[in-house]
């Protein structure tokens, strides 16, 4: 006979009906009533097995699942030379703001990704965009506070209507 752990019901089931009429025991009934709270138990344990294995599961998942992070794929610009630049920095800055077209891929990049980055405090930001947002923040509150405002003011608008 299998042991009890890897026997489904049904096979519980045969064996000890062919025990009651092949082998003709008297107490059919008593053999009955053992088999019907065996076929319990055995479905009780599988259920308690399946629901544990499903929390193992789910558990895992969450801890071994990787955070999705913005693309690296622009992380080395040089944030101080467009900082420098009073053209090439209101170009980024108007194109941040939504009032002027993007006119390169990485400001296009960053356009994209800078509502959320600020409003989640960018926890999808790769170390070295959480570095390249701190020195842009550091350096408009520093020397344009108001245009700093503004892009605040923006992303807070921004998220606003998505949540509208």
């Amino acid at each position: 006979m299998k042991t009890l752990s890897l026997v489904r019901c049904s096979d519980i089931t045969i064996f000890l009906l062919r025990l009651i009429f092949i082998n003709r025991m008297n107490s059919w009934f008593i053999t009955l009533v053992i088999l019907l709270r065996v076929c319990a138990k055995v479905e009780e344990t599988m259920a308690r097995l399946s629901l544990i294995v499903m929390i193992i599961a789910v558990a895992l998942a969450c801890v071994f699942a990787e955070e999705e992070l913005y693309s690296n794929r622009y992380d080395d610009i040089n944030i101080h030379e467009i900082l420098a630049n009073e053209k090439l920095r209101m170009q980024y800055y108007k194109c941040l703001l939504g009032t002027a077209p993007c006119k390169t891929a990485d400001a296009k990049f960053f356009a994209g990704i800078v509502n959320e980055a600020m409003q989640t405090q960018c926890r999808k930001c790769s170390e070295k965009q959480k570095e390249l947002l701190n020195v842009l923040s550091d350096w408009f509150t520093k020397n344009r506070p108001e245009e700093w405002e503004a892009l605040v003011k923006k992303t807070i608008e921004n998220v606003q209507n998505k949540n509208a």
